[in-house]
């Protein structure tokens, strides 16, 4: 068993990270799942309309299509080697199914991070928006080919991703839930509570059967057809990573002729699809960063922005206004009740002010037009915004005085029926109580320190067979199946540290099972610092 070093702060936020040996990691397979904030997002995504779009973390090429279209996605590319100063930086090249214009990613790939000034290298999977797990059982050095594919089957997204330089690979399923509307070949500068990351300089990535000699590679199955990239015509995205103020730092070559194959190049400078040198620097560490955060609130600079808009989209118009009225977005389900830890994000100008998990509150300048987004996740869709029935889950939004909006979230709950509430009998303050949800029932987690005061904002999981199906931010509910059994999960945050569930069970994955009747499972984590 390889051990595992937690240490804190990335990129000024609060961060684990699992730091593990190159010469100790051997050949085999086995996961260690990090806890907290994924180290990878879903994009921020501006579509324009000539087939490019830009993004503030992802760079490279997208094929998109109707919801439970997409089947396969493979692709292949050389590790980069990146070069170093003395302050940590990421850059993550991988291929999956989603994200685009969904809420989940299924995706493997490798990443090449700058630690202290150390080049470090490794694999690693990740159902968004579950945590990222490193993968100890493949070696990754700068130069080597990689393959990597994710498909879908019965259900479940598979990823498989081969060093094919040493031989090294690895295969895994999960993303029940997954929308199956995209397929991406992409480098990105990953994200931790406190944002995008600085993007590690990795100068020229090359993707493709063309500059590895891997074939069929960035290919995509939709609709049942098979093809290279660029063999999707219209539904091809070409993605520009650009920074908040409009500044290139990454930028896709054009494809190839036969569609399969292109470069990133960091800082947008010009690159052409021939294959980078191998490089034979071996790295002695690896890490995988991951972190938690808690109920979002942000603030906007009242200072006037003077970037301009690119999207065709409906641009938002500064006016003026004074005061910093606070903007409240919370989430429920078609029932009414409450749901927490879904995604929002505010904008002006097409530029992202500030994002967060419900229950998000932001600070905005009084009389000034932003844009709103909400999104669902897995069997929770975007439904209609309460005040206005309005299915769009992107709005525009201008406050002169404090305001709260609700998101309504389709769960598969249509039916309401009220029963009366009991109590569990034993001496646990864990309890079940029935609720309105007609087959189904909610799980509610709650998270307190030592002397019992709540301590708000941990990063919550649930999991069913081993695979993780949703994830929201103390305190905050699941909606759940009767008649299943489910694993709920915590992380730990800060100097704070998971002791035991309030029932006293000391196991972090606290197993619920569940009854015909529908029912709140209600779970409390205790932690102690």
């Amino acid at each position: 068993m390889v051990s595992l070093s937690l240490r804190a702060s990335i990129a000024g936020s609060l961060a684990v990270a699992a730091i593990l040996s190159l010469s100790s990691l051997g050949l085999a397979q086995s996961l260690l799942p990090q806890a907290g904030v994924t180290h990878r997002s879903v994009p921020r995504i501006r579509t324009l309309t000539d087939g490019t779009a830009t993004s503030t973390n992802w760079s490279g090429y997208a094929v998109t299509g109707p919801a439970g279209s997409v089947t396969d996605a493979k692709g292949s590319w050389i590790v980069p080697s990146v070069t170093c100063s003395s302050a940590a930086s990421y850059s993550s090249f991988w291929v999956g199914i989603d994200g685009f214009g969904s809420n989940t990613v299924e995706q493997t790939g490798t990443d090449s991070d700058c630690q202290s000034g150390i080049p470090t290298y490794y694999a690693w999977y990740e159902f968004y928006p579950g945590p990222a797990f490193l993968i100890t059982g493949i070696t990754v050095r700068p130069g080597d080919r990689i393959s990597a594919e994710a498909v879908y089957s019965s259900g479940l997204i598979t990823v498989t991703i081969t060093d094919t330089t040493t031989a090294q690979s690895f295969t895994t399923s999960g993303g029940a839930g997954a929308l199956r509307s995209s397929a991406e070949w992409i480098a990105e500068a990953p994200s931790s509570a406190g944002g995008v990351l600085p993007l590690a300089n990795f100068g020229t990535a090359y993707f493709g059967q063309d500059n590895t000699g891997l074939s069929p590679t960035n290919y995509a199955t939709v609709s049942g057809v098979t093809g290279p990239i660029s063999s999707f015509g219209p539904s091809v995205q070409e993605i520009t990573m650009v920074s908040s103020s409009g500044t290139t730092e990454a930028q896709p070559s054009p494809l190839s002729t036969d569609g399969t194959s292109f470069s990133v190049a960091w800082g947008g400078s010009t690159s052409t699809t021939s294959s980078a040198t191998t490089t034979t620097t071996t790295a002695t560490t690896t890490v995988l960063t991951t972190s938690t955060t808690a109920s979002t609130t942000s603030s906007i600079s009242s200072s006037s922005a003077t970037t301009s808009a690119t999207s065709t989209t409906a641009t938002s118009t500064t006016t003026s206004g004074s005061g910093t009225p606070n903007l409240t977005i919370n989430t429920q389900d078609t029932t009414g009740v409450a749901l927490t830890g879904y995604w929002t994000e505010l904008s002006q100008n097409d530029q992202v002010q500030a994002d967060g998990y419900t229950p998000a509150t932001y600070t905005l300048n009084s009389g000034q037009t932003y844009t709103l987004e909400a999104d669902g996740y897995a069997s929770c869709s975007f439904d209609h915004w309460l005040d206005t029935n309005s299915p769009n889950n992107l709005r525009d939004i201008s406050i002169t005085s404090d305001t709260s909006l609700t998101a309504v979230l389709n769960c598969g709950n249509t039916v309401t029926t009220t029963t009366t509430t009991t109590t569990a009998t034993t001496t646990s303050t864990t309890s079940t109580t029935t609720t309105t949800l007609a087959g189904f029932s909610q799980i509610s987690v709650s998270t307190v320190n030592s002397a019992g005061a709540p301590i708000d904002g941990y990063y919550t999981t649930l999991w069913q067979n081993g695979v993780m199906l949703q994830w929201c931010y103390s305190p905050c509910s699941f909606v759940v199946s009767n008649g299943q059994t489910y694993q709920v999960a915590v992380a730990d945050y800060g100097g704070e540290t998971f002791s035991h569930w309030s029932d006293g069970t000391t196991n972090i994955f606290h197993t619920v099972t569940l009854g015909s009747i529908s029912i709140t499972f209600s779970l409390t984590a205790v932690y102690t610092p």
